[in-house]
């Protein structure tokens, strides 16, 4: 049986947003002419790309303000494999495969809504730098900054510095807290 691919996202209520992925050349972005409209303001008019020819589905991103993430880390062009998550400025997304009932575990519902809406639990992502941002993912596994440094090459004060611009970015007065408000975003 072919794969039958979508990209399901999870919205501010705990339901599902999907959005089948048939064969083609999908456009992700807040405008209306787009085949994967998104209405949430850290979405470029235009954002992405997404194309899907047999086989082989890629994402590219379109000069967006916010960038395009494939698992984490910011891409420019990437291919996309299922189970992998995809973030469009600070909507992230999982590409599923429904013909084999593959569901992300984090997504609560199944049910298809509306437009993505604005929500308090996302986060300035675009004013962190990337090595910033790979820090944050690793904070929220709960990984001490000993840990992080050795895992990303750093020394243990470069990742305490990020640490704080993160903590100070975010609201956020500690790991911990960090932890309590965005480890729902792993």
């Amino acid at each position: 049986m072919l794969p039958e691919l979508s990209l399901v996202f999870q919205t501010e209520r705990k339901t599902s947003l999907r959005f089948p992925l048939r064969p083609g050349v999908h456009r992700v972005g807040r405008a209306a002419d787009c085949d994967i409209h998104l209405m949430h303001m850290s979405i470029s008019r235009v954002h992405a790309v997404i194309t899907h020819s047999g086989a082989t589905i890629r994402v590219a991103d379109l000069g967006s303000r916010n960038g395009t993430f494939v698992n984490h880390e910011r891409i420019q062009d990437s291919p996309l494999k299922i189970g992998d998550f995809v973030s469009f400025g600070h909507a992230r997304c999982e590409i599923v495969d429904i013909a084999q009932g593959d569901t992300n575990r984090r997504i609560a519902s199944d049910s298809t809504i509306g437009p993505l809406r604005d929500s308090k639990d996302l986060f300035p992502i675009g004013k962190l730098s990337q090595a910033q941002l790979k820090v944050f993912w690793l904070l929220l596994e709960a990984k001490r900054e000993r840990e992080i440094a050795e895992e990303l090459h750093l020394s243990q004060h470069t990742v305490h510095n990020h640490a704080r611009k993160i903590f100070e970015v975010l609201e956020v007065t500690n790991k911990a807290d960090l932890i309590k408000a965005y480890g729902g975003l792993r």
